[in-house]
């Protein structure tokens, strides 16, 4: 194998690496902004709660749309960290 070939194939690698490298990093920065989205809900949601003991309301709707935007949001991040995991 000659130079130019090693050269070559460790060219490759290296780009390969960098690519890896790339793709992973954009899956962390979709999960980071998918938990920050989540934080986010659970802050207006203890908002809400916390409004509504205080001014004996009731807001099951609005407490439940909470949840359900919450798991929303969490199972889109389930495929984002499975593809890191593998």
């Amino acid at each position: 194998m000659s130079f130019m070939d090693k050269m070559a194939q460790t060219l490759n690698k290296v780009g390969e690496k960098t690519s890896e490298v790339a793709n992973t990093t954009k899956i962390k920065m979709d999960i980071a902004k998918v938990k920050s989205h989540v934080d986010e809900k659970y802050k207006l949601l203890g908002e809400l709660v916390y409004t509504a003991l205080k001014e004996n309301k009731t807001v099951d709707d609005q407490v439940q749309a909470y949840i359900n935007d919450i798991a929303i949001l969490k199972a889109d991040t389930a495929p984002l960290a499975q593809h890191l995991a593998d």
